[in-house]
């Protein structure tokens, strides 16, 4: 009887557990079907950073997290700016007021409650709130550029402006031939060309793709000939990101 019961139970626990794993396989199935789809995903437009920005113009996507350096700034009283990394807690300690609670905020937010709190001192604040640098917010430049590596990702980043953030191109960059790879939401990079040459040559900035965190741009060094191997070998070898690790979308 204490066996059969067991048997039942175990074996309705295997074909649960079964059916989870294939729901989970066909979700992340789905979402590497078309890896084109990915960089045509709408990205936030640039966020106003100032104190006087209109309520709900800034992306949700760009709130200030532990761990982030602020600079903050005061349009008149410049003797108050400073540059200030919120504390594990999501509060920053600033100059006459003490703490404030930063986490959570947007910029524009922020910059409102720094007003309020500054009132009190300052006859008109004016103060404005940027992202400086924020550890969770990173692209990677790679290949023929002049400083590859990691790039502090900033609200309404593009890819001409991450690899002139890297230093530039180098003399021996295949522009045209340009990868761009992105994670999908079970964690999985999928590369396509991007034809970073045209972007360059397009005044009007409709060739260039806005950058979401994680992202890693590839300059190929001219005369590459295999695209598909290089996107293996960029993919499977030199990614900075665990891709069976979800990245978090913000």
């Amino acid at each position: 009887m204490v066996k059969t019961y067991f048997s039942q139970h175990c074996g309705a626990l295997r074909r649960a557990l079964a059916l989870t794993a294939a729901l989970w396989v066909c979700a992340c199935g789905a979402r590497q079907s078309d890896s084109a789809a990915l960089l045509n995903q709408e990205v936030p437009s640039p966020p106003c950073l100032s104190a006087n920005d209109p309520e709900g113009t800034t992306a949700p996507g760009d709130r200030i997290a532990p761990g982030d350096l602020l600079s903050i700034s005061f349009y008149l009283s410049p003797e108050f700016d400073q540059n200030i990394r919120v504390r594990p807690d999501g509060d920053v300690e600033l100059k006459l007021v003490g703490e404030l609670p930063a986490a959570g905020r947007t910029p524009a937010q922020f910059a409102r409650d720094l007003d309020q709190a500054y009132g009190h001192e300052l006859l008109a604040p004016q103060a404005s709130v940027r992202i400086a640098d924020s550890p969770n917010r990173r692209v990677y430049v790679e290949g023929q550029v002049a400083h590859p590596g990691a790039i502090a990702l900033q609200p309404g980043m593009r890819v001409i402006q991450a690899v002139a953030e890297a230093g530039g191109l180098t003399e021996d960059a295949g522009a045209a031939n340009s990868i761009l790879i992105r994670h999908d939401a079970c964690g999985y990079p999928h590369g396509s060309k991007f034809d970073l040459q045209s972007a360059l040559n397009d005044s009007n900035g409709e060739e260039d793709i806005a950058l979401m965190p994680a992202d890693v741009v590839v300059v190929p060094r001219s005369g590459i000939a295999n695209f598909n191997l290089l996107v293996k070998h960029f993919v499977k070898n030199n990614i900075p990101v665990d891709p069976y690790l979800p990245i978090p979308i913000p």
